[in-house]
């Protein structure tokens, strides 16, 4: 059985006059690609905010490692969080300095190596992700999937147990989202990790998630394996995988769909 490595209990999420999730359970076991989906405004950022230390929850708690996120002691919670990797949608990546210093970064940070040691483990992560030859770059001179890639290879610094990843594939042609797609399926296998992605994707959620985890405004629409969401009777659930909109109050209905509609 997986052991399950993050748990929401009971918890609510949201801002300053607006709940987003409302006394949500849920669970993350490792070993796994999870897919966390839904429309705009759904609450998959708030959601990703509190599973890696940036939004304390209203109500609940948020458990991730077995330590209560919000609830420990500044040195237990550092202690979880140097094992989660965040790759961000836009790379995050620091202009001013190469890519063999922006993976540096965390290990200068949060180690105690000695120089030669961090830079041979800066060049073994660029490795892993294709970009061995791209160490003396500035992020300016990487293309828009290379800069995704330095920025993975940046989250992967300090061989995390969790990898978080918020729309991997934004902005990326479909050829290179598909090798990014392969990429990450490759160091789940090699690295032994778990993997949550926020994305909106239908072909990379095709060809990684394991599991689903489908969000609504307020609440969890869906949680099961890809192959229950494609067979799951929700509304929610089979217009995001036939990507069509919900009949609302004025009975609209997705482009996509009037264009099908209209076919012989």
């Amino acid at each position: 059985m997986a052991k399950t490595l993050i748990t929401l209990a009971d918890a609510t999420l949201g801002y300053p006059g607006k709940d987003t999730l409302i006394d949500a359970n849920l669970t993350f076991d490792e070993g796994r690609v999870a897919c966390i989906v839904g429309g705009s405004g759904c609450g998959k950022s708030t959601l990703l905010k509190a599973l890696i230390g940036l939004l304390p929850p209203k109500k609940g708690q948020v458990e991730v490692l077995g330590t209560n996120l919000y609830g420990s002691d500044e040195n237990q919670r550092d202690a979880v969080l140097r094992q989660i990797g965040v790759l961000f949608q836009n790379g995050a990546l620091l202009n001013s300095m190469t890519v063999l210093e922006n993976i540096m970064i965390s290990l200068q940070e949060h180690t105690n190596l000695s120089d030669g040691l961090m830079e041979e483990t800066a060049r073994l992560k660029l490795a892993q992700v294709g970009l061995e030859h791209a160490a003396t770059l500035f992020p300016a001179e990487l293309s828009g999937g290379m800069r995704k890639r330095a920025a993975l290879a940046r989250s992967l610094a300090m061989d995390p147990v969790i990898l978080f990843c918020d729309e991997p594939s934004a902005g990326l042609d479909p050829v290179t989202a598909a090798g990014l797609d392969d990429l990450l399926l490759s160091l789940k296998e090699i690295l032994d990790i778990t993997i949550i992605v926020v994305t909106h994707e239908l072909m990379s959620i095709n060809a990684i998630a394991d599991r689903i985890v489908m969000l609504k405004p307020g609440g969890i629409v869906f949680t099961g394996s890809l192959a229950e969401a494609k067979d799951s009777p929700e509304p929610e659930v089979v217009a995001f995988f036939r990507r069509k909109q919900l009949k609302g109050a004025e009975g609209k209905v997705s482009l996509l769909e009037q264009m099908e509609n209209q076919r012989p």
